[in-house]
């Protein structure tokens, strides 16, 4: 079990990944993403899911019920967010490939499996653990102030030689 499977895991990383502002819209994001991938899974698929995930979180991904027949595509997954939140249509594919990641974080690789081959091609590929993402790179550290407050100055190589012995 990950610390993603409790609440206050599986909300940080919504937050934090997410780049929302709290808790509180760490959680909105995350009950708008679930209710709305609800509607698009199968029941017996959904409700496997729903089990692993913390409580409150399973509720709205297992009390959804599926309203139509064909699969859901990316395409339906984010024009239900969009249209339920009144975001911009790239906005609601990043909030739900966040939480994508936060249940393939938090549940196991057997429920991932399932959840992965119930979902078409650009969603199941959202429902991987992140290794690196490409958007983030390392932090370098800072440099250290000097005593006088200001950084230091960025060192240089040393020259090189002018003769060869």
């Amino acid at each position: 079990m990950t610390s993603h499977a409790t609440y206050e895991g599986f909300i940080e990383y919504i937050r934090d990944n997410g780049a929302y502002s709290g808790a509180s819209d760490a959680y909105r994001a995350a009950e708008q993403v679930l209710e709305a991938l609800g509607e698009c899974l199968e029941v017996r698929v959904a409700r496997q899911v729903a089990i692993e995930l913390p409580t409150p979180f399973g509720l709205m991904l297992g009390g959804a019920h599926r309203d139509h027949d064909s699969l859901p595509s990316l395409d339906d997954l984010c024009e239900r967010l969009a249209d339920r939140t009144g975001m911009r249509l790239c906005f609601a594919v990043v909030q739900a490939g966040v939480v994508l990641e936060a249940i393939a974080l938090t549940v196991r690789p057997k429920t991932l499996e399932v959840l992965r081959a119930a979902l078409p091609e650009p969603l199941a590929r959202m429902c991987e653990a992140p290794m690196v993402s490409a958007f983030t790179r390392p932090q370098l550290p800072r440099r250290p102030l000097t005593p006088a407050g200001f950084r230091t100055p960025r060192m240089r190589p040393p020259p090189l030689p002018t003769e060869w012995h």
